[in-house]
């Protein structure tokens, strides 16, 4: 017990987990559930391990790398975290009018480097900056008209 309980300290001390990765990471380290369990239990009540704290920091780490809200939700969940819960921090947390900004520097930056390319029209230019923005996890909903 005192051997996962060091090794989830070492693993918070590091960075911060939802409760499934860090129930994922300590089940790895023995086989004895019962005991995982209750030390998770046991750094959630004593706050060492937050879904809460979780979302909030992935969430402003994704937003500096650029992703777009549906990019982040899909992430928060294949990290074990509820899709309602994804749903309330991103809202909260995402601004519509930052998810606008950020959409709109990188479609000006992804224009500028394909209108470099010869022989490409302005529509596919569009089209592929579209995309290019709806595969970072932006919605068509804050990409209107950014066409000039």
């Amino acid at each position: 017990m005192e051997k996962i309980r060091k090794y989830a300290f070492y693993l918070l001390g590091r960075r911060e987990y939802s409760v499934a990765e860090l129930r994922s990471k300590l089940q790895k380290k023995t086989t004895d559930s019962a005991a995982v369990e209750a030390l998770l239990s046991q750094l959630q009540a004593d706050k060492y391990c937050s879904d809460e704290r979780f979302c909030r920091a992935f969430i402003r780490d994704q937003v500096l790398k650029k992703q777009g809200p549906f990019k982040i939700k899909q992430k928060l969940l294949l990290k074990g975290i509820e899709s309602v819960m994804a749903d309330e921090f991103i809202a909260s947390d995402y601004s519509s009018e930052d998810q606008r900004d950020i959409a709109k520097y990188l479609y000006e930056k992804k224009q500028n480097s394909l209108q470099k390319r010869k022989g490409l029209s302005d529509r596919d230019i569009h089209d592929r900056v579209v995309r290019f923005l709806v595969g970072r996890g932006f919605g068509f909903s804050v990409m209107p008209d950014f066409k000039d």
